[in-house]
């Protein structure tokens, strides 16, 4: 049985910037529950007989969604701060976000 080394490099940065980009997602969705839950306090979107329902659904969708926000935040975190213990490389840190820029274009 052979142990093998575990490495922290790149593949961790691309998995940060996933994580960002499921925070950004449900940052989204977070504004559009509150704003639905805004519109159903209001009582003037929705007529009909399950108000209470609706309220009620739209408000802990909010919480829900702000909790997955605390989630995804501590677990960028968690990720950063294990490369930034095991592997820091500022060389490597550059030539990472060079590769993401030209991804972008």
């Amino acid at each position: 049985m052979s142990e093998e080394e575990i490495k922290i490099g790149e593949e961790v940065l691309d998995y940060i910037a996933e994580l960002g980009k499921i925070q950004e997602e449900v940052q989204t969705a977070y504004v559009y529950a509150e704003s639905c839950k805004a519109n159903m306090d209001t009582g003037t979107s929705y007529k009909g007989k399950a108000t209470e329902e609706l309220q009620l659904f739209c408000s802990s969708l909010a919480s829900n969604l702000q909790r997955m926000i605390f989630l995804y935040q501590a677990a960028t975190t968690y990720a950063f701060n294990a490369y930034k213990t095991m592997y820091y490389n500022e060389e490597q840190i550059v030539d990472w976000i060079i590769n993401q820029m030209g991804e972008g274009n």
